[in-house]
């Protein structure tokens, strides 16, 4: 089958609430820029987006591939309008993937994710590989639950990865492992004291500590009863502070990132009522944890958001994904102004489901989303959406 052309439209989206800390700015109106490419990369197999990194003039692209019902992590490396260069997927028991990608500083590379137990169940997974995708060591660090993660950064220590471990029951526990650069554990700590716990994004300290976002609470996944959790850490494993955001309904936060005044700016989403589903929403926490200002955006569907970039004019790019009219999920890219008043926002969607899992902010202000589609034949695809400046 002919790949059909995505649909672009500009999404107008509203900011739908404004907390009384701290507020910011009124909205503000700037022009909305052209998509310079929009394209499904080719595979064999299923393929899906989760993480990019700039190397040079090209892009790095972890995820996951799937064929016969099994996964396996997913390397690849293309050209900045997404022509191919390698591709190289990770043995990992049937069940697997890399979530996070981080450069060394070296040439080489680091990816964090899961792998399939001889047992049976997951276990945390890091690898590390140079710039031709060639593995330099891949490794699972073995517990008794299902382990995956979700986050990874590099500092002077080494590597810091965050995710969950989760029992059979439904229960789960944050999770932080740390290792040197070749791998070696240095610790392994659990967080959190609720039911469920799951760590999504963790932000690397100067001090050696870190700052987690995730959620915190107990019953269904995805039901009333869980808040955004953002908690800091010191460099000991000392809790410092632990800032809890939402209300009765279901509220996660999906990514942190410090600021250059020391702060955090946190993006997730929350429950926005029984017709709406969720909105995304973004907050300014101090360097203490404290909440600066909190705002919501979001449309008469279900709106969520799972990465940032901080931006140089102090705002910040948020990827995500929204349900359409019709049902479907579309890629959103929102793009606010300091302050988080929203400047402008685009939907990038076909007939199937499109997921936005990643943006990345390049040069002279262009961006660059990625995510994965399922509007182009059969097989899931990653799609690589850049914008112009």
């Amino acid at each position: 089958m002919r790949p059909r052309r995505l649909a672009l439209a500009a999404a107008v989206t509203a900011v739908t609430a404004v907390t009384a800390v701290g507020a910011g700015p009124a909205p503000v109106t700037a022009p909305d820029p052209r998509a310079e490419v929009v394209r499904p990369l080719a595979g064999t197999q299923a393929d899906s987006g989760v993480s990019i990194l700039s190397v040079g003039e090209d892009l790095l692209i972890a995820g996951y591939t799937s064929a016969a019902g099994e996964d396996a992590g997913l390397l690849l490396r293309v050209s900045a309008t997404g022509d191919e260069i390698w591709r190289a997927a990770l043995p990992c028991g049937g069940d697997g993937a890399v979530w996070s990608i981080q450069p060394l500083g070296d040439g080489t590379f680091a990816g964090a994710g899961w792998t399939k137990s001889a047992a049976g169940d997951l276990d945390a997974m890091l690898v590390r590989f140079d710039a031709a995708g060639k593995v330099i060591w891949q490794t699972a660090y073995a517990g008794p639950l299902k382990e995956r993660l979700w986050s990874l950064q590099v500092d002077r220590r080494g590597l810091l990865a965050a995710g969950e471990a989760a029992a059979p029951d439904g229960t789960s526990q944050g999770l932080v492992i740390r290792t040197d650069l070749d791998g070696r554990e240095i610790f392994r700590r659990t967080t959190g004291s609720a039911p469920s716990e799951r760590d999504f994004s963790v932000q690397a300290l100067d001090d050696g500590g870190y700052v987690l976002a995730g959620m915190s609470g107990s019953g269904p996944r995805e039901g009333p009863g869980y808040d955004a959790r953002i908690t800091r850490y010191g460099a000991s494993g000392e809790l410092i502070w632990s800032r809890a955001w939402g209300g009765a309904g279901y509220d996660v936060a999906h990514d942190v990132h410090r600021k250059d005044d020391g702060g955090f700016l946190v993006t997730g989403y929350t429950a926005a009522g029984d017709s709406r589903g969720t909105d995304v929403f973004l907050l300014d926490l101090s360097p203490a944890g404290e909440i600066v200002w909190s705002r919501t955006y979001g449309g008469p569907r279900d709106d969520r958001a799972v990465h940032l970039a901080l931006l140089p004019d102090g705002g910040a790019a948020i990827a995500g994904y929204s349900q359409s009219e019709s049902g479907d999920w579309d890629i959103v890219l929102r793009v606010t102004a300091e302050g988080g008043a929203e400047s402008w926002s685009r939907r990038f969607g076909g007939r199937g489901n499109e997921l936005g899992r990643s943006v990345l902010a390049g040069p002279g202000g262009s961006l660059t989303v990625l995510g994965h589609s399922q509007s182009y034949g059969p097989l899931e695809r990653i799609l690589l959406v850049r914008l112009g400046a």
